[in-house]
């Protein structure tokens, strides 16, 4: 953003799990305050002949952040045509539901069902006051190879 001109326009693919993972917060935080008006997540399409990759593309401009950002999941059925499926997939949503926590992205219909669930229902974690086990946990051996004391 810092070597464009004001209003210039930037677009650069990149892989998607900055919309979720811990680390992406600041990104997604920065990219906030600038005019983010297209956002293309390919999902599961692998693009990359060879390389197993989870992409999307970003359209941002150097210039006041909008009420309204496009959002296209795209779909496998529709992979052989990509302006199609970016079209038929795109979706409006307000910027001021995003913020520098992850960003679920999925459709309208989705990411509301989420929502009324998250408002209807207790989540697991107050139950287990964020004691969260796990069953069999592969490649940790002393777990399974005691001695006969231990037995």
């Amino acid at each position: 953003m810092n070597v464009l001109k004001p209003e210039g326009i930037i677009s650069y693919i990149m892989p998607n799990k900055w919309l979720q993972a811990g680390y992406g917060k600041p990104l997604r935080e920065y990219f906030l305050k600038y005019k983010m008006f297209e956002l293309i997540d390919f999902g599961d399409i692998q693009i990359f002949e060879g390389a197993t990759t989870y992409p999307c593309i970003f359209i941002s401009k150097k210039t006041e952040p909008q009420k309204e950002i496009s959002i296209s999941v795209l779909k496998e059925s529709n992979s052989n045509d990509f302006k199609f499926n970016v079209s038929e997939t795109a979706e409006l949503f307000e910027t001021s539901s995003f913020s520098g926590d992850t960003w679920v992205i999925s459709s309208l219909t989705e990411k509301n069902l989420l929502e009324r669930l998250n408002s209807l229902f207790v989540p697991l974690s107050t139950f287990i006051s964020g004691e969260a086990n796990y069953g069999i946990k592969p490649g940790f051996t002393e777990a399974f190879i005691f001695d006969i004391e231990t037995k």
